[in-house]
């Protein structure tokens, strides 16, 4: 009864639907030529003589996890195409930097039951590929009815998330009826999809293990190397609003501590960099903003680094980073395998409910530490400052941890039967 309310009040707001993802495209820097995409139309053209894998990641830390894996396969598979759906801009970019001819981006259409339907006969794929949690009732019952098999991989499902989804269960039923298997990237997630119904669910491990290390363009990582040698610098990455205060007063407490202190903030949307740098100059920074093209001088303590696609770059300069999202409720916390792979410490807040069992395997390791409030971030980051020994144990904690667990090859051996169907 619910998956009819739902399918049927699209159908009647579609002409408002069309509207708001106009306005959706625009405001995101998609090109206007792929919004047909966002409706199921294909701007690319399927070579029928390959079969294809449908793999759906939402953003870019997904996406990263997605392409690791879909290079896996093709390794086994070379005569599969893959065709690779996001909903964000930054992951599409991510796509195109791959440069790898056996796959093609769209846009993820929006669940409307003809787009989604068009979307899926357009690119017959073998079965559907979905990390970590998407739920879409008409693209996944669409995709049961033409016999197209939906795993979820990476499956991640928060309290919270689980939460609000027991409250629809009308709708949950038919959307777990599609998909095949879960394969969570932990016991704690595995749980969560256990208790709201799915049969069949396997902890295989987080596929972010797997994932290479950030990229970065090595001259400009030489020339800024060169300019911060003589600095003590650390980095707050992926910083959302609402942590700014407490970035700044960290800020503050710690420019006490070091003479030749650079803070450099990378906030995980760029749209909201005036409130860090508001928040800094308020401190008594002297701020340079890396978008506005500000050179790193002497004089300047903070930096705010508002580009895309250069977090690589800050974790590979920096020995420890504060890792945002986790000072206020609501977001979960961050990926802290990222930075270890760069040889980057990581500390980070309280709020780690995204990955609460990741953050206390790695807590029992050594492999990070946390901090509650601006107070005990200064304090934790001023310590390992001051004591490399300290420093290089946890980051060699965290590179063990993180060298320990490869699930690759246990998911693709879980997804194999899959790609066994004809053309």
């Amino acid at each position: 009864m619910l998956y009819w309310v739902y399918q049927n009040l699209l159908r009647i707001l579609k002409p408002f639907l069309i509207v708001g993802l106009y306005i959706h495209v625009r405001k995101r820097g998609i090109a206007w030529g792929r919004f047909k995409e966002i409706r199921g139309r294909p701007t690319m053209v399927r070579d029928d003589n390959h079969a294809y894998v449908w793999v759906h990641a939402v953003s870019f830390g997904e996406t990263k996890a997605a392409l690791t894996l879909v290079k896996y396969i093709h390794e086994h598979h070379p005569d599969l195409r893959f065709v690779m759906t996001t909903v964000t801009k930054t992951a599409a970019d991510e796509v195109a930097r791959s440069v790898l001819d056996y796959v093609v981006h769209q846009y993820l259409p929006f669940d409307h039951q003809t787009w989604v339907l068009r979307f899926l006969q357009s690119w017959k794929p073998l079965c559907g590929i979905v990390v970590e949690q998407e739920l879409w009732p008409c693209l996944y019952l669409e995709a049961r009815a033409l016999n197209i098999p939906i795993i979820i991989v990476n499956g991640h499902m928060t309290s919270e998330s689980a939460s609000k989804w027991k409250k629809v269960r009308g709708l949950l039923k038919p959307i777990f009826s599609a998909i095949k298997v879960v394969l969570a990237q932990s016991e704690y997630d595995a749980a969560q999809w256990r208790q709201l119904g799915h049969s069949n669910v396997v902890n295989v491990g987080n596929l972010k293990f797997s994932s290479p290390p950030l990229p970065y363009d090595p001259a400009v990582y030489e020339e800024m190397a060169t300019t911060l040698q003589n600095r003590t610098i650390w980095v707050a990455a992926s910083v959302h609003a609402g942590e700014e205060t407490y970035l700044a007063q960290a800020h503050a407490l710690l420019r006490r501590e070091f003479s030749d202190l650079l803070t450099i903030v990378a906030p995980r949307h760029i749209e909201k960099a005036p409130l860090f740098v508001q928040a800094l100059k308020e401190s008594g920074s002297y701020v340079g903003v890396r978008s506005c093209g500000d050179p790193i001088t002497d004089a300047m303590d903070a930096y705010v680094a508002d580009t895309h696609g250069e977090m690589g770059l800050w974790y590979s300069l920096c020995p420890l980073t504060f890792l945002g999202g986790s000072l206020i409720q609501g977001v979960g916390g961050h990926n802290p395998i990222e930075p270890i792979q760069q040889d980057c410490a990581v500390v980070t807040g309280l709020h780690t409910e995204n990955i609460h069992e990741l953050v206390t395997q790695m807590l029992q390791a050594g492999a990070l530490r946390q901090a509650k409030d601006s107070y005990a971030i200064a304090r934790e980051v001023a310590t390992l400052l001051r004591k490399p020994v300290q420093l290089k144990a946890i980051t060699q904690n965290g590179k063990r941890f993180v060298a320990q667990v490869n699930p690759l090859p246990e998911i693709y051996q879980k997804l194999r039967p899959f790609f066994d169907k004809k053309l």
